[in-house]
């Protein structure tokens, strides 16, 4: 069963980068997706923004996250037929989850899938 903690933050640029790029700049995020136009979570943030201050909130809270994290023995349908994580079939999962909880019929969000800890996790931002 997968394990979920939510979150707010002040600076979703920073949030985009650490997302985005591991500490030598490469790229780490497995699988992406989003409702908006972008491709990787720092373009997504670029597009939050204009968003953001086209309503006039530029400065306060500027997003919330959910942290969904996994255990590699419990992926079940989230592994490819070799056994390694299936990494849109995660970002899928991150999908649903912001369906269901209505995240996704409301407010712009992006998925970031990573697999830079022992357990595979994603971010709904």
């Amino acid at each position: 069963m997968p394990v979920i903690k939510i979150d707010t933050g002040r600076s979703g640029a920073k949030v985009g980068r650490y997302l985005s790029l591991d500490r030598a700049g490469g790229e780490r995020c497995e699988a992406f997706l989003s409702n908006t136009a972008a491709g990787n979570p720092g373009q997504a943030e670029l597009q939050f923004r204009a968003t953001r201050e086209s309503y006039g909130k530029a400065e306060g809270r500027q997003f919330f996250q959910a942290y969904i994290s996994f255990q590699r023995d419990d992926l079940g349908s989230l592994t490819s037929p070799d056994g390694r994580p299936n990494w849109e079939r995660i970002a899928a999962y991150g999908r649903q989850w912001a369906e269901r909880f209505e995240v996704a019929q409301r407010h712009e969000y992006y998925i970031a899938a990573h697999g830079d800890k022992p357990h595979p996790h994603i971010h709904v931002v």
